[in-house]
């Protein structure tokens, strides 16, 4: 290993060609729907009510609305439609007709639509009562968790992180169900005994931060924070909860995630959402956390202040700013893994930092896997969850070029070049290759 203290250095590019095998990476952009469209926004219609109903189906109806922009010469547009999940019944719009055949849905259009022009498409669906592994249904709740290519598990969509769309969602649920979703609830009403959600988004997010997260009986603590670090913005905050669980640390956490939000728009800018919400799912949630944009899932009781630390940080790494590729996922994970680290040394000082960073770095050389932060291949394809959120590389060493990195160029330069990446314009709501991030904290 070179050892780069005694290296002379003035470009943050130099370390980390040194440090995240840069040498690997491949500049060709993924195109698997030749990036002629994107998406602008989704509108799901759905109806959930018998998911909450013994014997708990998977199966409803949905009706999604795309709103598309041709970004260039544009007949047909190619949506993922897993086919095992979801069953299209028809697609209204602009359109001559559809094929909905190995995964992906095929929309054939009715003229030619040119650059910068804009269309909407209506696909009437049904979910399957199966399982998918991204639409999760049991004993009265339901969730969704989409990291990396879920989404198009329970909805046709352009499944890639460089495309992000706003999110609108209206639910149809029973009358003793809570349910959170993207951005802000602009209405609930409830009619005999039936809810009916309206949540939306108008920040721009990937499809697998796109979220449902629904319970009956869920509990539910709300109330807002004047951030002083963003010019005393009311922000909305949410603790939604399950019977049970320890209440002592759901409070702690309430009072710390304020904190967060107030050191972290100073570091970082200010927080980039008008809401955020905390969820405890069930057993069949995989994984510890999920940053899921404004509405971040974590297992059940599990109000620990390293991870509701981490999870919140994605918020500004990953949320406001997402990986072009899944080649550049260290951008989403590193930053988080180090923002662990930064809130213990805001909390206990600068000695329990060091000693965070040092388990970061013993997690990384225990459990080498032997590749590269940024790997070319996953441009291309998505590796298996357990590889592309490999904890010793993408979280642990990641985490430590960071350190590195601070060690190097010093506390002003460094958290500088960092405040400016999250608030330039250029990439704020958008998505970001690791070549255009090192770029940018260099120019």
């Amino acid at each position: 290993m070179i050892k780069i203290k005694y290296l002379i250095m003035n470009k943050i590019l130099f370390i980390l060609i040194l440090s995240i095998s840069l040498s690997t990476y491949s500049q060709q952009t993924i195109d698997q729907h030749n990036k002629r469209f994107d998406v602008i926004h989704y509108n799901l219609s759905l109806d959930i009510f018998n998911c909450f109903i013994s014997p708990y189906v998977k199966s409803f109806k949905g009706i999604e609305t795309i709103d598309v922009e041709a970004t260039d010469t544009l007949t047909y547009i190619k949506l993922n439609s897993v086919n095992s999940s979801i069953e299209i019944d028809s697609v209204s719009g602009p359109i001559n007709n559809f094929i909905d055949t190995n995964d992906t849905l095929i929309i054939f259009l009715n003229k030619i639509f040119q650059a910068g022009e804009n269309f909407i498409c209506t696909v009437y669906y049904k979910h399957k009562d199966t399982e998918d592994n991204a639409y999760f249904v049991k004993d009265g709740m339901v969730f969704t968790s989409n990291a990396p290519e879920g989404a198009r598990c329970w909805f046709p969509c352009y499944d890639h992180p460089s495309d992000k769309a706003t999110f609108e969602l209206l639910a149809i649920v029973p009358e003793n169900v809570f349910l959170c979703s993207n951005g802000l609830l602009i209405d609930s009403t409830m009619v005999n005994d039936t809810i009916f959600y309206h949540w939306k988004s108008d920040f721009p997010m990937a499809t697998y931060l796109m979220n449902i997260s629904a319970k009956r009986d869920y509990k539910l603590d709300k109330f807002y924070l004047k951030n002083p670090a963003a010019n005393n913005d009311s922000v909305e905050i949410r603790f939604y909860w399950n019977e049970g669980e320890d209440i002592n640390r759901l409070k702690y956490i309430e009072q710390a995630v304020q904190e967060m939000m107030n050191y972290y728009s100073e570091m970082f800018g200010k927080y980039p959402f008008r809401k955020i919400g905390f969820a405890t799912l069930n057993d069949q949630f995989f994984y510890g956390g999920m940053e899921n944009q404004t509405i971040i899932n974590l297992c059940t009781d599990c109000w620990k202040e390293d991870l509701v630390a981490h999870e919140f940080a994605h918020q500004w790494f990953g949320d406001l700013i997402t990986c072009e590729s899944w080649a550049d996922i260290w951008l989403n994970e590193s930053f988080a893994e180090f923002c662990e680290s930064l809130w213990i040394e805001h909390t206990k000082g600068n000695d329990a930092y060091k000693t965070n960073i040092l388990k970061e770095s013993v997690k990384y050389f225990l459990n080498n896997p032997s590749f590269p932060i940024v790997n070319k291949e996953w441009k291309f394809k998505t590796p298996p969850a357990n590889q592309l959120y490999n904890s010793a590389v993408i979280y642990s060493k990641g985490a430590c070029v960071l350190d590195m990195l601070r060690y190097v160029l010093g506390d002003s330069i460094f958290f500088g070049a960092i405040n400016f990446y999250i608030t330039n314009d250029i990439y704020k709501y958008g998505s970001i290759t690791t070549e255009e991030f090192i770029n940018l904290v260099n120019s």
